[in-house]
């Protein structure tokens, strides 16, 4: 299991302990099953880009923070210019998945 995974699916349940919601809450929400979610935060099943997508526009979460854990979690940040400046991120693309490749171009391309 990748350090990749494994924080994704912390960061996950972080988000719906966040808002209160039960695992069956956090999927009527989302539009999948209890046991979808439980899969999820254990690292058990890869959320789909669009699940990941939903999830940050529906909880006003920062998508760089849930692909990567870094920065703030919720979506308005505010960057110092130091930040402004270094790199976007810095992963070896050829240890991404198809769907953590289009998460971070989203990300390029969608700052705020």
């Amino acid at each position: 299991m990748s350090e990749f995974t494994w924080q994704f699916g912390e960061r996950f349940r972080q988000i719906r302990k966040l808002v209160s919601l039960s695992q069956q809450e956090f999927g009527q929400l989302l539009g999948v099953s209890r046991q979808t979610i439980n899969a999820y935060e254990r690292n058990r099943q890869r959320p789909t880009l669009d699940m990941m997508e939903k999830v940050c526009r529906l909880q006003d979460i920062s998508p760089s923070w849930l692909l990567t854990g870094r920065g703030n979690l919720r979506a308005e940040m505010t960057f110092s210019a130091a930040e402004e400046t270094s790199p976007t991120y810095a992963v070896a693309e050829e240890h991404l998945y198809p769907e953590q490749r289009a998460l971070i171009s989203f990300i390029i391309e969608n700052p705020d």
